[in-house]
């Protein structure tokens, strides 16, 4: 059987490691042989001695990122080190990828060498940065060790410097910096968002706000013609609170927003007038008696709070 086989394994081949704490590991192995955990302590086991002896498999990279000289390493290499051989034991491949690019970005920026797309680009801007801040900002595009996040801060920063020049060609925020189109109650705080979303370059979250402002001051000169706010009018509502809810819908910052929130309407008012059609809410509605394990109630509770959040 597995569990035979892992036993044998931990027995015959125990003497060879000698990697510090492996005693440790050891006497969780012994406790863990007849688990589901057994197979990745094993691997952790084996990837812990092959690091000691510095003879890891099919990672070169790794392999010389551990033998460096630290003498010559940059301010951090020991943690970055610590955190690439801990994602290596682990067994988690994708995380010792960026940690290793991380690295080897690092070790560039150390040495002088500003080759990236990213630093180039950013060495490249003719007209000095002037607006409060872009110091530091810099600072995160040049140590950002995700390159596409050191992208969008980039284009932060060319934002900001816009904003503070007067030279933003962003029509949505051009049309909320001039205010005068929009007189709906709120506007002041959507347009902080929305500014700020455009200045850290988060364009899809940006898109949503914006379409919130427009459909927020449509309403507010009332047109109702959006088909979410149409069918919204011809539902009737009795349940307590149903008009705080309808004010958060035609608030929505967006349509997804709107529409979730409009069936969470729907599925309070089933629930007042006794006509959820929902079968497992139905079952915990009628007190069906098969639940009866302890901690059941406030499983309801929750399951309740839910459907209705939905």
């Amino acid at each position: 059987s597995e569990a035979s086989s892992q036993k044998s394994l931990v027995a015959n081949t125990s003497t060879n490691y000698t990697y510090s704490g492996w005693e440790d590991d050891r006497a969780l192995l012994q406790k863990s042989l007849d688990s589901k955990d057994a197979h990745s302590i094993l691997q952790r086991v084996d990837r812990k001695q092959q690091v000691h002896d510095l003879t890891i498999i099919g990672n070169d990279d790794l392999r010389r990122v551990i033998d460096e000289d630290l003498s010559q390493a940059y301010s951090g290499f020991s943690e970055d080190k610590k955190e690439a051989i801990d994602y290596y034991v682990q067994g988690y491949d994708a995380s010792l990828k960026r940690a290793l690019e991380g690295i080897a970005y690092k070790k560039k920026l150390h040495s002088g060498d500003r080759s990236d797309l990213v630093l180039r680009d950013l060495d490249a801007v003719e007209k000095p940065f002037s607006y409060a801040g872009w110091e530091d900002d810099k600072e995160a595009v040049e140590n950002d060790l995700h390159r596409k996040t050191a992208r969008r801060l980039l284009t932060s920063m060319a934002r900001k410097q816009q904003l503070h020049d007067g030279t933003c060609e962003h029509d949505g925020i051009q049309k909320v910096l001039d205010e005068e189109s929009f007189t709906y109650q709120g506007f002041e705080d959507d347009k902080v968002e929305a500014i700020q979303l455009f200045s850290e370059g988060y364009e899809v979250a940006l898109k949503r706000v914006l379409e919130g402002i427009d459909q927020k001051q449509r309403i507010h000169n009332g047109d109702r013609s959006d088909d979410i706010i149409t069918e919204l009018d011809k539902l009737k509502f009795k349940y307590k609170e149903w008009k705080n809810d309808k004010r958060k819908v035609e608030n929505a910052v967006d349509r997804k927003s709107a529409m979730r929130l409009l069936l969470a309407m729907k599925r309070k008012q089933m629930r007042h007038s006794g006509t959820i059609d929902h079968q497992g809410m139905n079952r915990l509605l009628t007190n069906d008696e098969s639940f009866s394990y302890d901690g059941y109630a406030q499983d309801k509770k929750e399951a309740l709070r839910l459907l209705l959040a939905m």
